[in-house]
């Protein structure tokens, strides 16, 4: 079992590799680990003309799959995550069209990132698997 120093040093691992993907295809990182209200925003990016509300959930040492991963992402919190994305970004000035996405990453010490990205989020039929 880890610790929760370990476990905030993987998913913040995972961020970063979510990060410079995103910023790799072209749109700007907003914020980071952003709260607003009761939600917390792992990944707040903008493009030209959307704003993205990213969840990322990481597997450190590789013993979850990805299907373990999406499961503990619940609809309740992609509602959480949209609406203060959206709140966020009708306040800054940001992009309205908010598209909400879900990266997964295996990534175990030594070898190379395993990413699945979730899209199609903004659906209410979403049930986490």
């Amino acid at each position: 079992m880890r610790d929760g120093t370990e476990g905030h040093e993987v998913g913040r691992r995972g961020e970063d590799i979510v990060a410079a993907i995103v910023m790799g295809r072209g749109a700007t990182i907003v914020a980071r680990n952003l709260r607003v209200g009761r939600a917390e925003i792992d990944i707040l990016a903008v493009t030209d003309r959307e704003t993205l509300a990213i969840e990322v959930k990481t597997s450190g040492d590789g013993s979850m799959s990805l299907a373990d991963l999406a499961e503990r992402i619940t609809p309740r919190q992609l509602r959480r995550v949209r609406s203060a994305a959206l709140r966020h970004a009708m306040s800054h000035g940001l992009p309205t069209q908010v598209r909400t996405l879900a990266a997964l990453v295996r990534h175990a010490p030594g070898t190379p990132p395993c990413i699945q990205w979730l899209d199609g989020l903004d659906d209410a039929t979403y049930s986490g698997k």
